[in-house]
């Protein structure tokens, strides 16, 4: 008798704690947001489901106790094949979790997340399913605005006129925009087979000066050659940006059309410029080329301490010459002395140049009173081999020229119009003494 009676004593205490277990679980699901829910493993009939279920779904659990199938009604039409093909996994007793919308009786819309899980007994053998469903609903609402406002910059970015790339923090590309691929002719999944930076920058130095300037990511924009995937090298100009978790966005454009305009531009802007210092007539510079390059080599020989010597030439009697033979005569003459002289000129930086009328000056850098002296015998020497008949000229009937030399070496004090009065005097002393020849000043 003993023995039963603490047989029963222990039963009692086993099934008092039960309960006491059964009273603090039923606490708790009565007490979540979310709805907790026990079934039957054969009939899915619902043994029990939490207070939360009514402000979920919006219907009594009353009424789900009476008619178990009354929650599939509330499932969406377009979710419910979804959902029974969970159920019959769940009835083979597997876990499962599913998601899917319900029609409350407000006709609102809510989403549920939705767990189950198989108890059995110890042979294994299915006694019940117990399940939890969470509203998700806010968190489907702002997953939706997110991909909305993915799907907003994704469209935006491929409209852009600009190419956009996306590195994750370890420098894994992520996208690349439309632009992107319709310039450089690579898409993001081709380039995922491909290092993006081998196949844009062929060479390693070049790339290490690219690859530099992206790790900076200082906004700042920078030109590079950059080959498409044909192989084509075209002008392109990058700005990278850094977030602060680490990626990187570049920026990038096309500038190979840019390039050729800007080149063509200067290239015209150069034309213009020598059109503005050249002698229409003689094809030679004119005064304005003449003061630029003057005041250009004098700043140049003023640092370097180095000699400058300025040669002025006139043509001997050449009004006497334009009253005998005309004035087309007259021209063709001055188109001749003035290839003669440019002729006599070996160094680039020399420069011959149309001073005024029948007059020429010659500008010598880097040249001293001896050698300013030899080219001066060189160009009168040059202008009696023309032969050009003066039958007027009271020297010798044909063609001479008188020249002034002056030279120094200049300094910051003095200006160059000092050099060209000097040689101006030159001139007047040549012409004064005969004509037919060269005089000498130093500054």
């Amino acid at each position: 008798m003993t023995t039963v009676a603490t047989d029963i004593t222990d039963r009692k205490q086993l099934n008092l704690e039960l309960q006491q277990s059964e009273e603090r679980l039923r606490e708790i699901t009565d007490n979540i947001r979310d709805v907790f829910f026990v079934e039957t493993a054969d009939t899915r009939q619902t043994l029990y489901i939490s207070p939360a279920y009514e402000e979920v779904y919006g219907y009594s659990r009353d009424r789900l106790y009476q008619q178990p199938q009354d929650w599939m009604e509330c499932i969406h039409p377009d979710d419910r094949e979804h959902v029974l093909a969970t159920l019959e996994k769940q009835q083979l007793g597997r876990k499962t979790a599913k998601e899917y919308r319900i029609l409350r009786p407000d006709g609102s819309i809510r989403w549920i997340f939705s767990r189950t899980f198989p108890i059995c007994d110890e042979s294994g053998q299915i006694l019940r399913h117990v399940g939890i469903s969470e509203d998700v609903t806010e968190q489907k609402t702002v997953e939706e605005t997110l991909l909305k406002q993915r799907e907003m910059l994704r469209t935006f970015f491929d409209h852009v006129p600009v190419m956009l790339s996306f590195f994750s923090p370890n420098g894994q590309l992520i996208w690349v925009n439309q632009e992107f691929e319709t310039v450089l002719g690579w898409s993001v999944e081709q380039l995922r087979e491909h290092d993006l930076m081998v196949e844009l920058y062929p060479d390693p130095e070049y790339r290490r000066q690219v690859t530099n300037t992206i790790e900076q990511a200082d906004r700042s924009w920078r030109d590079f050659k950059t080959r498409t995937r044909s192989g084509k090298v075209i002008d392109t100009t990058w700005a990278d940006i850094k977030l602060s978790d680490g990626s990187n966005i570049g920026i990038g454009q096309d500038i190979s059309d840019r390039k050729k305009t800007i080149l063509a531009l200067e290239e015209a802007n150069r034309e213009l410029q020598h059109l503005a210092n050249l002698d229409g007539l003689t094809q030679i510079a004119n005064r304005r080329g003449f003061d630029e390059h003057l005041q250009r080599e004098w700043n140049r020989l003023t640092r370097e301490a180095a000699p400058l010597s300025l040669l002025l030439c006139d043509i001997d009697h050449f009004k006497l010459y334009n009253d005998t033979y005309g004035h087309i005569a007259g021209d063709q003459c001055l188109r001749h002395i003035a290839r003669a002289i440019a002729e006599t000129l070996k160094r680039p930086a020399d420069l011959v140049s149309r001073y005024g009328g029948e007059e020429f000056a010659v500008i010598l850098p880097n040249t001293a009173a001896e050698g300013a002296t030899q080219v001066a015998e060189f160009i009168q020497a040059k202008v009696q081999q023309l032969q050009i008949d003066h039958g007027r000229s009271p020297i010798v009937p044909y063609i001479t020229v008188s020249v002034g030399i002056a030279t120094t070496i200049p300094v910051q004090q003095v200006l160059p119009d000092a050099l060209v009065a000097l040689a101006d005097e030159a001139l007047y002393q040549a012409k004064a003494q005969g004509r037919n020849a060269y005089r000498l000043y130093s500054l």
